[in-house]
């Protein structure tokens, strides 16, 4: 169990690590991108894209840093980790024939199963706000105006569309009993719904829109949450949560 934490921890980490290092470089070259944004627009052939490019030619670099970190960096990294952390919280114990172990502990399968996910929740999330809080300070080296309120405003966001993706990977954990069969097919999942959010005309079936640059601006220039998708990751992740439970309940070692 020990090892356990410890390798989650250190997934965390890697969490951290991983997004500053996406994190810090594109900060960097913000004076020169922002010189060549014009020149870009129109030489990718993807509609989506040269939207992004758009926006950051027209309101700088605010719409720059948010699709950097929360689209590219935390979408993608994130949504992997949230996958990674989640697929093995039950899946993995059975698989190895440590289920009996874990569920001997004097301990409600509730309780158990709340744990896991708390533990896995905040490795997900902290990193996620810790790299959020550094976003100002690496702007002032370029000097670009970025504030700590919007942005994690935010944050708060991208931790409950992260939580959506990991409450819904531990569910299928509960279901099952090979951790790497789920956590490829999130994987795969999540790699799917980028890919149709930067097809024209498939945008629209694309989870990543729930996460997108619109949203993101939104919040940092006027701090309203969409409730329509606030309201669907909020029901999911709580439906996904009490499904996890049910499931578990009824696992027999």
């Amino acid at each position: 169990m020990r090892h356990e934490l410890r390798a989650r921890w250190w997934v965390g980490l890697a969490h951290f690590v991983v997004l500053q290092v996406l994190l810090v470089p594109a900060i960097l070259m913000w004076p020169r991108f922002a010189e060549r944004v014009g020149a870009l627009r129109g030489f990718l052939p993807i509609q989506k894209i040269d939207d992004l490019l758009t926006a950051i030619e027209r309101e700088g670099e605010v719409p720059y840093v948010l699709v950097q970190h929360f689209v590219k960096g935390c979408n993608l990294v994130g949504s992997l980790v949230a996958v990674f952390l989640a697929m093995t919280v039950v899946a993995a114990e059975a698989h190895r024939g440590t289920l009996e172990l874990w569920l001997a502990r004097p301990l409600s399968r509730t309780r158990l199963l709340a744990q896991r996910w708390l533990t896995g929740a905040l490795l997900l999330i902290v990193p996620l706000f810790l790299s959020t809080a550094t976003i100002p300070r690496l702007c002032d080296l370029v000097y670009a105006d970025l504030q700590y309120g919007p942005l994690f405003v935010c944050a708060m966001h991208q931790a409950l569309f992260l939580l959506f993706v990991f409450s819904v990977t531990f569910f299928f954990s509960c279901l099952s009993s090979n951790a790497w069969m789920v956590g490829l097919i999130m994987a795969l999942a999540v790699i799917l719904n980028f890919a149709l959010y930067v097809v024209e005309g498939l945008t629209d079936w694309s989870l990543m829109r729930w996460s997108d640059l619109t949203v993101y601006q939104a919040l940092y220039d006027h701090g309203r949450f969409d409730p329509w998708i606030v309201g669907a990751l909020l029901g999911i992740t709580l439906a996904a949560w009490f499904g996890s439970l049910y499931a578990f309940a009824r696992r027999v070692p």
